[in-house]
């Protein structure tokens, strides 16, 4: 049987010392033959971030957050490095608010 990302995190949550927060959201294509795996900033993807805090309070370590931007590429590399800028200082914004002291 196929484990889920919330199957895994409850296993992991005690062991965390680290966790990679990297936002998503998974569509259908347009044509509806398969789907699309798209990064999204911190707090706009399907990462329910409010249980998976809730869940890492497993962990006996007081853990570190690393955003992953994962922006799609724009018009040219300076466009991109401003929306990867942007989506991290959104992202780092909406966690400060979402993780628990």
């Amino acid at each position: 049987m196929p484990e889920g990302w919330k199957h895994v995190a409850a296993v992991m949550a005690p062991h965390t010392m680290c966790l990679h927060y990297k936002d998503f959201i998974i569509k259908r294509a347009w044509h509806m033959m398969g789907f699309i795996c798209e990064g999204l900033p911190a707090g706009q993807g399907q990462v329910e971030a409010a249980w998976l805090f809730d869940t890492l309070k497993a962990s006996p370590y007081d853990f570190n957050v690393l955003i992953e931007v994962w922006a799609p590429e724009q018009a040219s590399l300076a466009d991109t490095i401003r929306l990867e800028q942007q989506w991290a200082a959104e992202g780092a914004a909406y966690l400060r608010r979402t993780i628990p002291n």
